[in-house]
Formats: C-alpha cells, structure tokens, sequence
C-alpha cells in the first residue's frame, strides 16, 4: 500500500517539477547554435541541439535569410508554440548586437533601426509577461565592418505542459504518406 503513494508522489513530483531550457545562438564569423535542458533540480542536464558551422562567404552570412527559415518554423508550429510561452517563464534573457559599416553615417542610423527592430521583437514575444533578468545592447562600431550577435535566454516550464504540447502534436499532426485512390 505504501508503495503506490510513493509511486503517486513521484509521478507528481516528475510532472509539477520544472524544466529549464537555455537557448544560445551566437554569430561571430561562425553561427553557433545550442540548446540545453535542465531536469529534475539538476539531475538530468540534456544538449538536445547544438550546431557549429564557419561563415564562408559575404552572402553566407546574410541573416535575413536564416530569419525568414525561423519565420517558416513558426508559421507552420504556430498554435504549439503559443500554447508553449503562454505556460513558460522567462528567467534570463540577454542579447546582445555589435555591428560596424565602412561608412560612419550608415552604423549610426543603423544603430536606431537595430534598437528598433529588437524593441518591436521583443514588445510582441514579450507581450505581458515578466523576464526576471533581461539585458539588450546594441554597440556600435565604427572603425571596421563586421557583424556579432550573442542571444542567450532561459526558459522555465513545467513537465505537464511539453506533454500536453507533445500529445496535441502527436495526435493532430497525421504521419506517414498519403494513400493515392484510383478513380473509377
């Protein structure tokens, strides 16, 4: 008898406790991607993405282009991942943006547009919710051209909810390959 209120208890325990997934993207002549979880107070620490790959190029490093692959993800995921931050808290969020241009007037107003364009990002993600500890920069730079971004963010959120997401997933998104019908 003892043994099932300890199984209950742990089974409660499993899904009340939290999870905390740190996010880093960092760009600086190499994209470095990595995304880490931390379960169960600690005792279980997971890289469940990590990705390093060398800039070859100019147009290599065209960051519109890989911000218009994340728009896609989130285009066809968009209900998951509502649900997914309408549960979760944002303990840490820092990021941070350095760029420089050949010419000193174009780094300048490009600094307002930067400055800009996170405020809008971050206005829309960030709508109504609290951040713990939250950190932005822009720095401008205008002696040399180059481009470095460093993005880090850590997540919280409780285990009964990425299995109520992963169910929902699971259950309306239909696999494997449609059946082509003759017709008559």
């Amino acid at each position: 008898m003892y043994w099932v209120f300890i199984v209950m208890l742990l089974i409660i325990t499993i899904f009340l406790s939290p999870i905390y997934i740190k996010i880093q993207f960092n760009w600086n002549k190499t994209f470095k991607a990595k995304i880490n979880f931390t379960f169960l107070f600690g005792l279980i620490k997971r890289s469940i993405y990590s990705k390093k790959e060398n800039i070859k190029d100019a147009n290599d490093k065209n960051i519109i282009v890989r911000f218009k692959k994340i728009k896609k993800v989130y285009k066809v995921n968009k209900k998951y991942i509502k649900y997914f931050l309408d549960r979760c808290e944002i303990v840490e969020l820092k990021w941070i943006t350095k760029y420089g241009f050949e010419d000193a007037a174009v780094t300048g107003i490009t600094n307002g547009v930067f400055w800009s364009v996170k405020n809008t990002v971050l206005g829309v993600f960030l709508n109504n919710r609290k951040v713990k500890d939250i950190y932005i920069n822009v720095i401008p730079d205008f002696e040399e051209k180059n481009f470095e971004m460093d993005f880090n963010c850590i997540i919280k959120i409780k285990t009964v909810y990425i299995i109520i997401v992963s169910l929902y997933v699971l259950i309306t998104k239909k696999g494997g390959e449609k059946i082509a019908r003759s017709s008559y």
